[in-house]
């Protein structure tokens, strides 16, 4: 396995995103996105346009590659990928590099499909998203995982605030819960780093879907 991580310092200045080589025969690319969280800060993330031109070219590498591509809270990339298979008119073959990472990947987010435990045994939804739903010590990991009211809500994308709640992708993506959180410090909020305006969306229901549900 071979990783890397997009960042202004890695990515934003050059012309072309760089790719694995001489990986010794790596069978997967994993992709961390940052998140603006401990030492990273907001200046440090890319822009939702620069994501899009990351997207674009790990979507245009993954055609080719003699590797899997994995992306770690780069939920929108599942759009991007689908956005992309529909304007070229083809559905990807079950078997096929893309439709398989995707298809692994397609709706697993923080909270669903994902539990962090930290050394002191809290339970988060995820290693970026630091919102406790207990203890380790004191809680059972199975009923906080099913029963939390923070994690039932996680899975619940129709309940999100902003665009992430009216996207047609919300059930395949559901966008970064934490760096919706990182960034404005509301975790059911739209991902600020997404640039897709949903066909549904409006001005005004922008001006009135601003927080997190209740």
């Amino acid at each position: 396995m071979h990783s890397d991580t997009p960042a202004t310092s890695t990515w934003k200045h050059r012309s072309t995103p760089p790719s694995p080589s001489g990986t010794g025969g790596a069978k997967l690319w994993s992709i961390f996105f940052l998140i603006a969280t401990g030492w990273a800060s907001e200046t440090d993330d890319l822009t939702a346009d620069e994501y899009e031109k990351v997207f674009a070219f790990l979507y245009d590498l993954s055609k080719t590659a003699p590797f899997d591509i994995k992306t770690t809270e780069a939920q929108h990339y599942r759009r991007f990928v689908a956005q992309q298979k529909k304007k070229e008119g083809r559905a990807e073959k079950p078997s096929s590099p893309i439709a398989s990472v995707i298809a692994r990947q397609g709706g697993i987010n923080d909270g669903k499909g994902l539990v962090f435990i930290s050394h002191t045994g809290e339970i988060f939804p995820s290693g970026f998203l630091p919102l406790s739903a207990g203890n380790i010590r004191q809680d059972s990991l199975v009923d906080i995982y099913r029963h939390s009211p923070l994690f039932q809500k996680l899975r619940l994308p129709a309940d999100f605030a902003g665009k992430c709640r009216a996207c047609d992708y919300r059930n395949l993506c559901g966008g970064s819960r934490s760096r919706a959180f990182a960034l404005s410090e509301d975790a059911f909020g739209s991902d600020p780093r997404c640039n897709h305006t949903p066909n549904n969306w409006s001005e005004a229901e922008s001006a009135s879907n601003t927080g997190a549900p209740q």
